[in-house]
């Protein structure tokens, strides 16, 4: 996944999959998920992305009006979006990686995890810390 991740952050906008992924994991709930609202969707929200028009007319109420209702429609909407882009930033990777290009955002660290827990950590680590060092 950092692999992925890394890959993403040089080559793509990753607000879709960081909007996927969080998502994901606030999915089950009801009160975590408003942070999406608050990462995402409001006005100064840290990552706002420029979503196409088609989102962003359901993103407007939400600025207004903070109904349920309004904020799941948006959500879902968001989400359909957001999942269309991170399938075409998959499909990219992974015709990279075919290509033998995929070394470049730490693929061939992936070999070097099953020398152990200990290994795994270092590499982990110096994968996020090269994500880090592309904010």
């Amino acid at each position: 996944m950092a692999v992925f991740l890394q890959f993403v952050m040089k080559q793509h906008d990753p607000v879709p999959l960081l909007f996927f992924l969080c998502d994901d994991i606030l999915k089950n709930d009801q009160h975590k998920s408003q942070e999406i609202r608050s990462l995402f969707f409001n006005q100064n929200a840290p990552v706002r992305s420029s979503f196409p028009e088609e989102i962003e007319m359901h993103l407007r109420p939400l600025s207004e009006n903070h109904s349920d209702e309004d904020f799941l429609s948006a959500k879902e909407k968001t989400l359909k979006w957001a999942t269309d882009i991170v399938i075409r930033q998959l499909e990219d990777y992974r015709k990279q990686r075919v290509m033998g290009l995929a070394s470049i955002y730490g693929d061939h660290t992936l070999t070097e995890i099953l020398q152990g827990s200990a290994r795994e950590m270092t590499v982990a680590s110096q994968l996020f810390k090269n994500i880090h060092n592309e904010m």
